[in-house]
């Protein structure tokens, strides 16, 4: 098994291997961001068991809210790396474990899908959103919002979740007591938990994770389409067996196994499964010999 997935590109490889890639885990963005986020709480919470013990709980308060995003524009403006910072911040463990399960289980598909550098991209980019549209919510209403500043990785997780879910909506998660389920009926449960606040999140939060929702919608929209769309040159004689010209066996075999992954089987035609089987044998047998 490991010749024949030798013969498949960096992608396939790291899908069949393990979950996240563990040949690659050190450069994956799944151990970094939840190792980021970790050590954060971590550090806060001994923070803030240390302000406790010396008679200073305001301590804690005043780092939490230094990298927390703020409300108000003027405020943001002269600490505008609260936009980034925040979205690594949890104090509250049940904020933690919700943001860091859903991220564990939508980030390894993603990561599966479009790599680390898109992971990376989805998260920061939904944390970004979020954040402008947090400065919004704080310019229309004001002191009307509750809940002061922002804090929390809401935002970039539910970025991750919908994207993977617009790239792969029909993908199956085997989920503890309710069994196997389509990705596009969890997110949507996701949402709203995340909406209602039953998540932990902080109030006010809901612009924010709004935010990220949309960042998410954009960038899986966008990934999928670029993987989708598959070949753009194809020859004249394939009459629709969809083969690319001059591309190598195991390139083609990619677009097929895509194409299989984020629409089904059914989406193939005749021909185009009787290429992937040929492709799949041709590549096994030489890598056999």
């Amino acid at each position: 098994m490991a010749r024949i997935i030798d013969g498949f590109s960096d992608s396939k490889r790291r899908m069949l291997t393990g979950r996240f890639g563990v040949a690659d885990w050190r450069g994956s963005a799944i151990v970094w961001i939840l190792g980021v986020n970790l050590t954060v709480f971590i550090v806060l919470r001994i923070a803030g068991a240390v302000g406790m013990a010396c008679d200073h709980e305001e301590w804690i308060g005043s780092i939490v809210d230094s990298l927390g995003q703020p409300l108000s524009f003027s405020a943001w403006i002269s600490a505008p790396w609260t936009s980034v910072s925040y979205m690594f911040v949890q104090y509250e463990p049940s904020h933690l474990i919700f943001n860091m399960l859903w991220f564990a289980l939508f980030g390894g598909f993603l990561q599966r899908s479009a790599g680390s550098g898109c992971l990376w991209a989805v998260y920061l980019s939904g944390g970004l959103s979020g954040a402008v549209f947090f400065l919004l919510q704080g310019g229309f209403y004001g002191a009307n919002v509750d809940g002061g500043g922002l804090i929390g990785s809401s935002a970039a997780v539910m970025a991750v979740v919908l994207a993977a879910t617009v790239i792969e909506p029909e993908r199956r998660v085997d989920l503890f007591v309710i069994g196997s389920v389509r990705l596009k009926w969890i997110a949507p449960v996701m949402v709203a938990i995340s909406l209602t606040g039953i998540d932990g999140g902080l109030p006010g939060g809901t612009a924010a994770h709004f935010g990220g929702a949309v960042a998410g919608i954009l960038a899986g929209l966008r990934m999928r389409r670029r993987v989708v769309r598959g070949c753009s040159g194809l020859r004249p004689d394939s009459a629709g067996a969809g083969e690319c010209a001059g591309e190598p066996d195991a390139a083609r075999l990619d677009r097929l196994l895509d194409r299989v992954r984020f629409s089904g089987f059914d989406a193939l035609s005749p021909a185009e499964r009787t290429e992937l089987f040929n492709l799949s044998k041709r590549l096994r047998n030489n890598h056999e010999k």
